[in-house]
């Protein structure tokens, strides 16, 4: 298919408020912008350019500049069976964004054990999702934004949906992603996926809004949304052990009092269970908010210190005190001491969800 032509991305400005030792954004960039604005269409750069070495600023300002990064979108083909042909359909149209995203610099280095060790939504959240959806939203076409290496368009969509397009501006992620037939991956920041308008049955974002221009996120939801489509955002915060306070000590002892310096500001958003971040009124016809889910699982203590490994924390952790001590075999032995050895034990992650309706 034919890709449509990019538009150009305006170079970043130079910072000019007093927080520009530290590296934060001029005013304006992190305020929310109106409804009706239109993120910008990228150009990626030649393939000679390169990126510099990125380090984060003691203030923890996810903003630092830098330089936009091309982000080619490996070739895809649907090859599910349309319900009405009963033939392969062809790729949607989907353009190349040369973005900077500070949540791909983030999870760059852990995306193997993101995909091992992150928990998996509960069915539970696709019957809420449907719940509100009603009988009359289609199964044609779901789009994961910031899908990171497939949970959600693998174990949740690609079930039920004929298609699902998947999208990350990480391809570090894509590389680890889970392959079924019906999906197709593709890089794109959540502003700007370049879908067609009206085209999708549901749009998911899961753990990701915090990192997003939300005012322009929901509005390309709106926009790619069909006429009563659904957008759904959820996400999990700590999970606890209400069975063994042990293990609750030993990890808040790892999240807080290790890593909890080099945790984003933005983590806090989802502590909060992004209260506060619901679109604005009249972007959608209907806002819901459910805050009753939970995700539980059983887990060995080695997956536990693997799911610790994939915190974008313990990788800014490694990245400025290379010299230091790695945290994780302390917690690892505080861990087998709660639980003992070979034994599991239960986890319990809070889940919430943002529900619209077109």
């Amino acid at each position: 298919a034919t890709r449509t032509a990019v538009t150009p991305f305006p170079p970043p400005r130079a910072p000019s408020h007093p927080s520009s030792a530290r590296g934060c954004p001029p005013p304006g960039l992190c305020e929310p912008s109106p409804p009706s604005a239109r993120v910008a269409r990228p150009r990626a750069l030649p393939a000679s350019a390169e990126l510099p070495s990125v380090l984060r600023p003691p203030s923890r300002c996810a903003y630092a500049p830098r330089l936009p990064v091309p982000l080619p979108i490996p070739a895809a083909r649907c090859e599910c069976k349309r319900k009405s042909g009963g033939r392969a359909g062809a790729p949607l149209p989907v353009r190349t964004f040369a973005r900077p995203r500070a949540m791909a610099s983030l999870f760059r280095h852990q995306a193997k054990a993101y995909a091992a060790f992150r928990p998996t939504y509960p069915a539970s959240l696709l019957a809420a999702v449907n719940h509100f959806a009603g009988p009359s939203r289609g199964t044609d076409l779901a789009v994961d934004v910031a899908t990171g290496t497939g949970q959600v368009a693998a174990g949740l969509l690609s079930p039920v949906f004929s298609r699902v397009i998947a999208q990350d501006a990480s391809e570090a992620q894509l590389q680890h992603a889970e392959q079924r037939p019906n999906i197709e991956y593709s890089a794109a920041p959540a502003e700007a996926t370049g879908l067609p308008d009206n085209c999708a049955d549901l749009v998911t974002c899961a753990q990701a809004l915090h990192w997003f221009d939300r005012d322009a996120f929901y509005a390309e939801a709106n926009r790619i949304l069909k006429p009563g489509g659904v957008l759904a955002v959820f996400g999990y915060g700590l999970f606890t052990v209400p069975s063994n306070p042990a293990v609750d000590e030993a990890l808040h002892w790892a999240y807080e009092d290790v890593l909890g310096p080099y945790w984003d500001d933005r983590r806090r958003l989802v502590e909060a269970k992004y209260q506060g971040l619901e679109p604005a009124e009249g972007v959608f016809s209907a806002v819901l908010r459910r805050d009753d889910l939970t995700i539980d699982m059983d887990s060995t203590p080695e997956a536990v210190v693997g799911y610790v490994s994939s915190w974008s924390a313990y990788s800014t952790y490694r990245e400025q005190r290379p010299d230091e001590d790695d945290p994780l075999p302390v917690f690892s032995e505080r861990l087998r001491t709660a639980v003992g050895d070979g034994a599991t034990v239960r986890l319990s992650w809070p889940l919430f969800a943002i529900l619209a309706r077109k």
